[in-house]
């Protein structure tokens, strides 16, 4: 008797820490990344961009997701002034060579407030690139606010930095990705892009 009341009882205590562990793992992570300047494949220039990755499932359930979103111009030519942008997702071998800085777990709430703002930077009004002022940092920026965080210094060009800064003032709200995470090393941006890029979005 005593057998068989210890036996229901670690078959309820499965059943129901089961559940929990199910629960637990039933959430949507926002994890942040970004990327130098590189050399891709068949010699194509990677400019640096900043995107997110969005995966799991919500709390209340509905279809799992893993997406990466990120912001850019459709003529990095002419990126200088006001210009149509797009939100388009990142090619797994580009993932591959990003490097994740920080994660978020978000709650059901701000999971639909993002996916709501991404498709808003999806419209007319919302599509509108401009590397000074609208570029893939102040996307990531948007998203980090969403999720609770303030946003680290927008005006560079730098997505490391920007990245870098979040991190330092958002102490115990995000998740930093140290293990298996390495900095990739970044190449040197065309002359004319470095003495670009060192003036900053401000010229100075």
């Amino acid at each position: 008797m005593i057998v068989k009341r210890l036996s229901l009882f670690l078959l309820l205590f499965i059943l129901v820490t089961g559940g929990w562990a199910s629960t637990a793992a039933a959430q949507v992570t926002v994890t942040f990344y970004s990327h130098g300047w590189g050399i891709g494949p068949g010699g194509v220039t990677y400019f640096p961009h900043a995107f997110i990755k969005v995966a799991g499932t919500p709390l209340a359930g509905g279809e799992a997701v893993d997406r990466t979103f990120g912001f850019t111009a459709t003529d990095l030519t002419t990126a200088m002034t006001n210009r149509p942008g797009i939100v388009k997702p990142a090619d797994p071998r580009y993932i591959d060579d990003s490097t994740p800085h920080f994660s978020v777990v978000a709650t059901d709430e701000q999971y639909a407030v993002l996916l709501e703002k991404i498709r808003w930077w999806m419209t007319p009004e919302g599509s509108v690139y401009n590397l000074k002022t609208r570029n893939c940092i102040h996307f990531v920026a948007e998203m980090a606010e969403i999720l609770g965080l303030k946003p680290g210094n927008t005006r560079t060009w730098k997505p490391v930095v920007f990245m870098t800064d979040t991190e330092k003032k958002n102490p115990g709200k995000l998740t930093i990705i140290t293990a298996g995470a390495k900095a990739r090393p970044e190449t040197a941006p065309p002359p004319e892009a470095a003495a670009l890029q060192e003036k900053g979005p401000d010229g100075n």
